[in-house]
């Protein structure tokens, strides 16, 4: 087979790459899947329980142990803008934090009393804030938006 430049597409990092091929990371671009992998992630680091929400178009992975600081050499912010290697979940897997950053509109990470917004503009009045504070005894929280999926506690008509 014979290649031309127009075959050849140039992916800059990995946040294009997984949003060029998502087939190749999840099954389905939805929060759902993309807050179950973040919580099996979490679930293979910590022995606390991991909790899993939605509300509205939020979605909340938390832990009352810090699964994000278990990985040496390796800041928060890189697990959601880099393919980190993830042995414990087996042969070439990654720290599924980076999908967020591919798929979801708004994303921010709560370590105790520091938040961190990963991604997008999060008002100080938002509601996820004060969901958040409601709970102090998580030690992490990963909560992100997906704005194009119905909200939790839609009822439809039919």
């Amino acid at each position: 087979m014979k290649y031309t430049t127009a075959d050849l597409c140039i992916i800059d990092g990995p946040i294009q790459l997984i949003q060029k091929r998502p087939h190749m990371f999840v099954h389905l671009v939805n929060g759902l899947e993309l807050a179950s992998k973040v919580a099996a992630g979490a679930c293979l680091l910590v022995e606390e329980p991991v909790n899993l929400q939605r509300k509205g178009h939020w979605w909340i992975v938390a832990s009352e142990q810090d699964w994000m600081t278990n990985q040496a050499n390796v800041s928060v912010q890189d697990l959601f803008l880099r393919n980190i290697p993830f042995p414990e979940a087996g042969p070439n897997s990654m720290h599924p934090e980076v999908l967020l950053t591919a798929f979801a509109d708004r994303i921010l990470t709560q370590n105790g009393e520091e938040c961190l917004v990963i991604k997008g503009t999060i008002p100080s009045n938002a509601e996820i804030w004060q969901h958040l504070k409601t709970n102090p005894q998580w030690k992490r929280t990963v909560a992100f938006e997906m704005t194009d999926e119905e909200p939790a506690n839609h009822v439809s008509d039919n």
